[in-house]
């Protein structure tokens, strides 16, 4: 029996081809974005053995923000970074679960869930929310499961992002400034993290975590949100992602500096007065750059929003 109670095919015998062309025939019909999330949560959820959830989370600047899903009411906010949700976001990498309880940071929504898989929504480099499934067994998914889910969710992006980047592009203005926001404030905290950390170890790992998440914001900045608020009539607008685009593009340079000599544990662990002088400017720059969005750029285009 599935996790709803419906009879179910044992897992093994899932023909995600199959499932791939139904869920693509499903979505091409149907132009509206909550409409298409709706349907593939619900699609998983009754195609898919022994699950008891299946839905989205999109982030804003509280963390991530519950989307279209099938199950019992769920947790949201999720706070930034963490849980499998988190990891899955912030790493840009699907998570496999056996057993949720043996995780440090799991967020509990249903207790009768055990084993979870958690797919990113990468759409040119970017992670724009995740697809979460769970399941009230043990170890109930495999690897094969994982990459079979992955097919459907790029079928589910491909669609909803069309040609090019599309979707961002396609005048939903308010979803691509809450991406824009959900990346800072999750930038922000990761680097809060290693002002705090003492642990050459654990600081190597966050600073991998922030070179994930900040390298894929400046790409979203400079392929999407600048180009899409500097075609707009508004010429103060448009002097503001000029300037900010030539302060994004200082930051990655000084970046890749950065991380090109502190590399890992050992490198910072060998000097780590040398590490804190120069983690303390490129955070200010950092820190600088967020501030900016934040307060200048971000807030002038608000109005952009309510007309």
């Amino acid at each position: 029996m599935n996790g709803h109670g419906t009879l179910a095919a044992d897992s093994a015998s899932v023909d995600y081809t199959l499932l791939e062309r139904q869920v693509r025939a499903l979505l091409d019909g149907e132009p509206n974005f909550i409409a298409r999330a709706a349907n593939f949560a619900a699609f998983v959820y009754e195609t898919l053995p022994d699950l008891n959830w299946a839905g989205f989370y999109f982030p804003d600047e509280r963390g991530l923000v519950l989307g279209p899903f099938v199950g019992r009411p769920a947790c949201s906010p999720l706070p930034p970074g963490r849980g499998v949700c988190g990891s899955a976001f912030v790493s840009r990498s699907t998570q496999i679960v056996e057993d949720v309880h043996a995780v440090a940071d799991h967020i509990e929504c249903d207790a009768a869930s055990r084993s979870e898989i958690v797919v990113p929504l990468m759409d040119k480099g970017v992670c724009f929310g995740v697809f979460d499934i769970d399941s009230p067994s043990p170890a109930r998914f495999t690897r094969d499961d994982a990459a079979g889910v992955e097919r459907l969710v790029g079928v589910f992006v491909e669609i909803v992002s069309g040609n090019a980047g599309a979707r961002h592009e396609s005048g939903d203005l308010a979803r691509v400034l809450a991406l824009g926001r959900a990346h800072a404030a999750l930038i922000g905290d990761l680097a809060s993290d290693i002002d705090s950390l003492l642990d050459a170890t654990a600081i190597a790992v966050t600073l991998s975590h922030l070179d994930t998440l900040l390298r894929a914001h400046l790409t979203f900045e400079h392929e999407w949100l600048f180009p899409r608020l500097a075609r707009g009539e508004n010429a103060l607008l448009r002097k503001r992602v000029e300037r900010l685009n030539g302060d994004v593009a200082d930051l990655a340079e000084q970046w890749d500096t950065f991380r090109e000599t502190w590399r890992d544990a050992s490198t910072i662990a060998a000097d780590t007065a040398g590490f804190r002088r120069e983690w303390n400017a490129i955070a200010r720059a950092i820190d600088g750059c967020l501030a900016a969005e934040r307060d200048d750029l971000f807030v002038a285009a608000e109005p952009l929003i309510q007309h």
